[in-house]
């Protein structure tokens, strides 16, 4: 039931804007809680270490590993909630849905079954894929703020380079995870191996009625076209 407040707020802006509050408000709170959890803290905890590590890249490399173990610890810790495993077994019936139409077979709940769950371009890949990626360009962040400014840049300043360099981060990590979709070598395999191992906490094996959902969102969205062809 909605509290009082939010029946306060419902009749004060209206049903309208009041779903956009709560929109607004929650994504603003989640951008909040990302960027403290997974920029200001990891640079936080690495400071403590900078008496035992002078060099600034092997710090920046703690950094990133740091970033990486609390990111996979957070997922661990949410796939501890009830609501949380039945999204992560959706998450598997997608994966399954998507292996049996690759495979080029029918959208049938037994030929869905009988794939596996990982899959080399999971939303978890490109996430890890990204901290990967932050880890090798933050490299270059304070080589060249040293080069041109004579110094490494403040941890405020730090944060907000690394803000304005995530569109080529996200780019190079979707490039990354795309090629591993369209190649089976030993660098794709190794491209996709920190995902993979990632997945059996964010990606449940699914029921069937989980994979009847799957196969209709697949169907809704599979073009007639061609136009999924790599």
């Amino acid at each position: 039931q909605p509290s009082k407040f939010d029946l306060w707020l419902e009749k004060k802006l209206g049903n309208e804007k009041f779903q956009e509050a709560i929109i607004g408000f929650a994504v603003a709170l989640g951008m909040g809680f990302s960027i403290v959890l997974f920029f200001l803290l990891p640079m936080i905890v690495s400071g403590f270490f900078d008496q035992w590590i002078p060099n600034m890249l092997t710090l920046n490399l703690v950094e990133g590993v740091i970033r990486i173990l609390i990111f996979s610890g957070y997922m661990l810790l949410m796939s501890q909630m009830g609501e949380m495993k039945r999204v992560f077994a959706y998450h598997g019936a997608e994966h399954k849905s998507i292996f049996c139409y690759e495979a080029g077979l029918e959208l049938t709940v037994e030929n869905v079954r009988k794939h596996k769950r990982f899959h080399p371009r999971c939303g978890t890949s490109f996430l890890i894929l990204m901290l990967l990626v932050s880890i090798f360009v933050s490299f270059f962040i304070d080589p060249i703020s040293i080069a041109l400014a004579g110094k490494v840049l403040p941890m405020l300043w730090r944060t907000l380079v690394r803000f304005l360099l995530l569109p080529i981060v996200m780019g190079l990590g979707y490039e990354l995870i795309k090629l591993a979709g369209q190649h089976d070598n030993f660098f794709t395999r190794l491209i996709s191996m920190p995902g993979v191992w990632l997945q059996p906490i964010t990606v449940l094996e699914p029921t069937d009625d989980m994979i009847e959902c799957a196969i209709a969102a697949m169907n809704e969205v599979i073009p007639t076209d061609d136009s999924d062809a790599w």
